[in-house]
């Protein structure tokens, strides 16, 4: 388990004694471990290219088009922003895709019809999912594929009734 160090908790203690802290000292010391942890995620670099094969562009992906973390919740309006003077007992850190953002319906689509037939997805559905989710009864590829196309189909149907109906 990862500790403060000597020199964090003295100083901790010490803003305790003077009556500065105005947390509990093992809430305080919970926050420095939150506070290192979001650290270490602004710094991180995210980028998927683990289906870039599914790429009509063939194009690897680059970290600034790949998933972006997002800092949220309460601790965000405390940590970043100042708004509030809470300690939270979690983060809140959701993904975002800008890709995806800009054009979900048309992601989908592509995605569609990249996955119907694509042979390494498959092998990747049967070789690592399979095994992680699904007991004696799994559905072969063809079954969840066409389950979820039903699923995404029937998404792709209303949207395009919403753009219909927004357009007249």
């Amino acid at each position: 388990m990862k500790t403060i160090t000597a020199e964090q908790r003295q100083r901790l203690e010490d803003l305790s004694a003077e009556g500065l802290l105005k947390l509990p000292l093992a809430i305080a010391e919970k926050d420095v471990h939150i506070t290192d942890l979001l650290m270490a995620l602004s710094q991180l670099v995210v980028a998927h290219d683990g289906f870039k094969d599914l790429d009509k562009r063939r194009e690897p992906t680059r970290a600034d088009t790949g998933i972006v973390l997002v800092f949220a919740g309460g601790t965000c309006l405390s940590k970043a922003h100042g708004l509030i003077e809470r300690m939270s007992e979690d983060i809140d850190i959701k993904g975002q895709n800008p890709e995806f953002d800009a054009d979900p319906v048309n992601i989908l689509r592509e995605t569609l019809e990249h996955a119907r037939t694509h042979s390494e997805l498959q092998a990747r559905y049967e070789d690592t999912l399979l095994p992680l989710v699904y007991g004696s009864s799994a559905p072969s590829y063809a079954q969840a594929f066409s389950a979820f196309e039903d699923v995404a189909t029937d998404f792709l149907s209303s949207c395009e009734s919403a753009e219909t109906v927004q357009v007249t």
